[in-house]
């Protein structure tokens, strides 16, 4: 039972002031720590503190209840009472004391549980910055290679059509091969080069189908193949028109990373015309310098010549019995002289060509004198006669051209036997063209460009002037002799022609500046 005596009510009125001051300040507090959490509910402090304010809190208003219930029931005089809510209220004291307790101690725990979710999440955030950085790098990147793309796209497609251009309009032949040496692509000048209409019809070939000669292409591979390139490689090749085509190729090999061969590229330039310059050049000029020189000699031999003949002569005439010799020794200085003739045709200066000569006439006369005897021999003679217009010339030298590229034809065929052909035509511009060709075995390709040299010849009796005169005449009326062995046109090789001489005659008569071609 409570005494409330004078000298205890103090510390009752403090105990009593004391459980309401404690519960006001605890519920402050509860509120303060609700305000905190309220603003930051993620934080595990504010948390903490909102737990340990309302422990306090709880634990405050247990204890504040049970002092005021106390005086209360003793203000009644019913403290028996009390002896039965005193458990309760001690046991709620100590509930919310050990809960104040609990939060501290797990506090500790959770707090450094959190601080390691809170590391981890930090460092997940700087990854994810990271991340979002990075990706905007490569969004970046991603448009800066687009760009680029972009770019280097239209920079190829120029390239291409720059290229392309180059390709389809240079002058020269550019071609390309697969490993095999086959042809898998030609510019428009490969394909004219070449003799054909289309690509598509080249296209699939073999190049070495083209070479005239089959050692030069199994040259040029091996150079190519060994060196992986060829400068300046000089060669022949035949056209689907049947011509040959001097030509120079430079090429070099395609290989991929791995340095394995998978065909070559190279240009062809046609020099045909140019070589056939050169040529007609270079034969002129030493045509002329033999000429020159044969004929000097010519004149020096020709004055001792006549005095032998003359002596010989008169030893003839005066000598009652004159022996068998002189008559073989008169015999060798006029065929001599004979020789020399033909040699001063480069030194005479031209006979008068202004009279008019019809060819037509002049072909017949010289094939019906020689019929016999040729038909004799078991050659054939085939003419090929159209109208052609009337030249200036002169008609004795003009038979001895006929005459002799006739002979030269029959004894090309005097061991094989055969026929002989021989064409009039017209020409362009008002030209005649003269052709005369046989069944022979042709001429050698090494020996072509010789055949018009003075002393040439392969014919054991042969003295190798026919042809040196032959081409003195022609370029006497101004005209231009060419020999084909073999032609390539399909009229020709019908009738089985391994050479073909052809004389072109102008109209009028003039010198001409040109020596021969050989083809």
């Amino acid at each position: 039972m409570l005494n409330f005596s004078l000298p205890l009510f103090p510390l009752y009125a403090a105990d009593f002031l004391g459980a309401f001051l404690m519960i006001l300040f605890s519920f402050a507090a509860l509120y303060r720590a609700f305000s905190l959490l309220r603003r930051a509910p993620g934080n595990l402090l504010f948390v903490y503190l909102f737990g340990l304010s309302f422990s306090f809190a709880a634990f405050s208003l247990s204890r504040s209840m049970g002092h005021i219930v106390r005086f209360f029931l003793a203000g009644i005089h019913r403290p028996q009472l009390w002896l039965f809510l005193a458990p309760v209220s001690g046991a709620f004291n100590t509930l919310f004391i050990l809960l104040a307790a609990f939060f501290t101690l797990i506090f500790l725990r959770v707090h450094r549980t959190f601080r390691l979710l809170e590391e981890e999440t930090q460092e997940l955030r700087r990854t994810k910055s990271d991340l979002e950085k990075a990706q905007w790098r490569l969004l970046d990147l991603t448009r800066t290679l687009e760009q680029r793309v972009e770019e280097r796209t239209q920079e190829l497609a120029l390239s291409e059509q720059k290229f392309r251009q180059l390709f389809e309009c240079s002058g020269d032949a550019i071609f390309f091969c697969d490993q095999e040496g086959h042809l898998v692509d030609l510019n428009p000048a490969g394909v004219q080069l070449l003799g054909f209409a289309r690509k598509e019809e080249v296209l699939g070939r073999s190049l070495g189908e083209f070479f005239v000669c089959t050692k030069e292409w199994q040259k040029y591979k091996e150079i190519l193949c060994t060196e992986g390139g060829i400068k300046n490689f000089e060669t022949w090749l035949f056209t689907a028109r049947g011509e040959e085509r001097y030509v120079v190729i430079t090429a070099n090999a395609i290989e991929n990373a791995e340095g394995c061969r998978l065909g070559c590229q190279g240009i062809m330039k046609d020099l045909t015309r140019l070589k056939e310059m050169t040529e007609h050049f270079i034969y002129s000029e030493k045509m002329a310098a033999l000429g020159q020189l044969a004929a000097g000699v010519a004149h020096e031999i020709n004055t001792p010549l006549g005095i032998i003949l003359g002596y010989t002569q008169l030893l003839r005439e005066t000598l009652e019995d004159p022996p068998e010799e002189l008559k073989i020794v008169e015999e060798q200085v006029r065929a001599c002289q004979r020789l020399i003739s033909d040699l001063l045709i480069f030194s005479r200066s031209s006979l008068s060509l202004e009279q008019e000569v019809k060819l037509h006439e002049i072909v017949e006369q010289v094939v019906e004198m020689v019929r016999p005897t040729y038909q004799k021999d078991g050659l054939q003679i085939h003419l090929h006669l159209f109208p052609v217009p009337s030249i200036q010339g002169d008609p004795d030298r003009l038979r001895q051209i006929i005459l002799n590229l006739l002979n030269n034809a029959r004894d090309a065929l005097l061991q094989h036997k055969g026929s002989i052909h021989l064409w009039l035509r017209p020409g362009d511009n008002g030209t005649v063209i003269l052709e005369v060709g046989d069944t022979g075995e042709g001429i050698p390709r090494e020996i072509l460009s010789h055949i018009f040299e003075p002393f040439f010849t392969t014919k054991p009796q042969g003295t190798g002037l026919g042809l040196f005169v032959t081409y003195g005449l022609v370029k006497e009326h101004g005209g231009e002799i060419i020999v084909f062995s073999p032609p390539r046109e399909t009229l020709y090789q019908e009738l089985g022609i391994r050479t073909l001489f052809r004389v072109i005659l102008p109209k009028e008569a003039q010198n001409a500046a040109e020596g021969p071609s050989g083809r």
